[in-house]
């Protein structure tokens, strides 16, 4: 309740917008089917967050992870609902939001305001964050700041070298110093590493003692157990069931799947040794659920 005071407080504009919205959508049920509207924690602006399609249920990807028509129908929500103005996605403004919550208890509520923040000197300049993905990420699109650094695997760049302002990193052996960040965010990353757990690992060492990681993966609540179906032997790699994949712009095959993890995520974590917990975000219209993952560094 004192976070919804203190954004009516602050932002008594965009309130009256989306009160406004909210009645239009109320009184005008055909606003659209699976549409939503309401406040963008990217950039901060309200309006329409339209539902789009980029998985089919008879697609390459969808056959070859084993998703059914409900799981396909879910994906296509969580990675879509795209913001009007900055294009993110429903996946990506829940991180957002976990993370400012984390930090800003809601005095902040959006990414562009927080840069905005660092830049004019309101935010203390000593924190940082990482984010390993160059494509679809809680940083992308908005303005470059110093505190952030953006990753991503690639192939055949030497680690710690930058392509194109981006760097080259493997989740499994960063090349940053011990508590180097205040957070690490990866969206949708840790399906497709080999050794998730070594990445875990490596996510801990680089934050700061009160820093968290925000990541996320493709969760079905169906399954509960979390299940390994590849992994690498010599420089390739094995499947220990079906192959899976998952598209990829910087790879023309896609990206392959070594982990299928399960709704025990959280409690595999917290037996590891690690803070771990769930937040957990719903749409309005369909009642999706999209779980964002809180990786709390641990002090002794």
């Amino acid at each position: 309740m004192q976070e919804l005071q203190w954004v009516l407080l602050m932002h008594p504009i965009s309130t009256i917008k989306y009160i406004a919205q909210s009645a239009y959508a109320f009184w005008n049920p055909e606003y659209c089917k699976d549409d939503e509207f309401g406040r963008c924690s990217i950039c901060g602006n309200y309006g329409r967050f339209k539902h789009g399609l980029v998985v089919r249920p008879e697609s390459e990807i969808a056959v070859s992870c084993g998703w059914d028509k409900q799981f396909t129908e879910e994906i296509n929500i969580t990675n879509t609902l795209k913001c009007r103005y900055c294009a993110s996605k429903f996946r990506v403004r829940c991180a957002a939001e976990s993370m400012l919550k984390y930090f800003w208890k809601g005095k902040i509520i959006s990414v562009a305001e927080l840069l905005n923040g660092i830049s004019e000197g309101r935010i203390d300049a000593n924190w940082h964050a990482l984010e390993t993905t160059a494509n679809d990420g809680i940083f992308t699109g908005l303005r470059s700041v110093n505190n952030v650094v953006r990753s991503e695997y690639f192939d055949n760049i030497e680690r710690g070298r930058c392509k194109d302002g981006v760097r080259s990193e493997d989740l499994q052996d960063l090349t940053f110093s011990d508590n180097a960040f205040d957070v690490v965010i990866a969206l949708d990353v840790f399906e497709h590493i080999s050794d998730p757990l070594k990445a875990f690992a490596e996510v801990r060492r680089a934050l700061k003692p009160s820093g968290v990681g925000i990541i996320t993966v493709p969760l079905d609540r169906r399954i509960i157990k979390t299940k390994t179906i590849a992994k690498m032997d010599s420089g390739k790699i094995v499947y220990l069931d079906k192959q899976a994949y998952h598209s990829d712009p910087l790879r023309k095959e896609g990206a392959p799947v070594f982990t299928e993890f399960g709704m025990d995520m959280v409690d595999n974590l917290s037996s590891l040794g690690y803070n771990a917990s769930w937040d957990i975000y719903k749409t309005r219209r369909t009642g999706v659920e999209q779980r964002v993952i809180l990786l709390k560094k641990v002090t002794v």
